[in-house]
């Protein structure tokens, strides 16, 4: 069974997470939100509520919405991102750092042949471990979580090797865990990025929707 799904944790309580979320992603503005009962309980209200639009086809009456998920995991806050946007965003991630101590990401998308892992640390990245289709790549030194693992070969055992070792529970036991789900609208203006679009097809990564 394939695996999906991204997040990002700091070392906080959840509700201090979600009070600095529009600090850190100002562009993301919180349209309704709900508290489920488990992680299915989210993917189900995440599959209801959302709704997918590409930048070319975006207006302000037409933005689209994205579910988010926040979540207390033991010591760590978790932020839930399933389309990889945020959990790829490194200038934020690295703020995150800055403010909370330490910030964790994670993304899993085994239909894409796609594992990655990110530490930052006082507002800089530490360590990175991206596989992209069994090409393994890294920068930093490696983490004393990782001691004993087969980084070269960083995949679905590794990632929730390292989770557990950081104390990251909610993604390898599935227990049931309340969360708040919210839905979000992005108030970036794409029409000027889709008008300086070259001529020529550009090569995207693959969790990119424009």
């Amino acid at each position: 069974m394939g695996m999906h799904y991204g997040f990002v944790a700091v070392p906080a309580a959840v509700e201090g997470l979600v009070s600095e979320f529009a600090v850190f992603w100002p562009n993301y503005e919180i349209t309704e939100r709900a508290t489920v009962p488990s992680l299915a309980a989210w993917f189900a209200w995440k599959r209801e509520h959302e709704r997918s639009v590409s930048a070319r086809d975006w207006t302000p009456e037409n933005p689209g919405v994205a579910v988010l998920g926040f979540l207390q995991d033991g010591d760590w806050a978790v932020l839930l991102d399933t389309s990889h946007v945020l959990t790829t965003d490194t200038e934020a991630l690295a703020r995150l750092s800055a403010t909370f101590g330490r910030c964790l990401s994670f993304v899993i998308e085994t239909a894409g042949g796609y594992a990655s892992f990110a530490a930052f640390d006082q507002g800089q990245l530490m360590r990175s471990i991206d596989n992209v289709d069994g090409e393994v790549r890294t920068q930093g030194e490696p983490l004393a979580e990782e001691a004993g693992l087969d980084i070269g070969g960083y995949y679905m055992d590794e990632t929730e090797a390292l989770q557990q070792r950081f104390g990251l529970l909610a993604f390898t036991s599935a227990p049931t865990v309340e969360i708040l789900a919210v839905a979000t609208v992005d108030q970036t203006d794409y029409s000027e990025q889709v008008l300086r679009l070259a001529p020529a097809p550009v090569k995207k990564p693959w969790w990119k929707l424009w």
